[in-house]
């Protein structure tokens, strides 16, 4: 994720506080949520991320930490494209930048499941701290 770009969309300089001061990798987080509205051409994902560390727990789970279910509101969507959504949708990455057209364009990288890229011409980012319920890192945070 980029960071510098992060700073300029609404929502993302709390974000990246959250995660003090730098950003996670997004290896490994989970698409919780996408909502489609033909209004405003808005899409909404929600992502539970997180920060791995490199300690295992009494288990032999990467103790993870900073969780935290994050909304990106997009507005104006002029691509989408979604590819094998499944039960957890693990991605490898999230990748985001900025298109010579101004629009904003996230890109899920693949590992399990969901993945894809959303283009639009507004983004807004939210979150609240914490493990979504149901899940697998419950078992793995600190």
């Amino acid at each position: 994720m980029n960071s510098e770009l992060l700073h300029t969309v609404q929502g993302g300089p709390a974000l990246i506080a959250w995660f003090d001061g730098s950003m996670p990798s997004f290896h490994d987080a989970e698409i919780l949520e996408l909502a489609l509205e033909r209004d405003k051409s808005r899409c909404r994902l929600k992502v539970h991320a997180f920060r791995m560390t490199p300690d295992a727990n009494e288990k032999g789970f990467y103790i993870t930490v900073r969780h935290v279910v994050i909304t990106f509101q997009f507005e104006n969507v002029v691509e989408l494209e979604l590819t094998d959504f499944n039960h957890q949708n693990a991605v490898d990455g999230l990748t985001l930048a900025r298109q010579p057209n101004g629009n904003f364009l996230l890109t899920m990288d693949p590992c399990y499941g969901l993945f894809g890229k959303i283009e639009a011409g507004n983004l807004e980012i939210s979150f609240e701290p914490g493990i979504p319920s149901g899940s697998v890192y419950t078992q793995c945070s600190a």
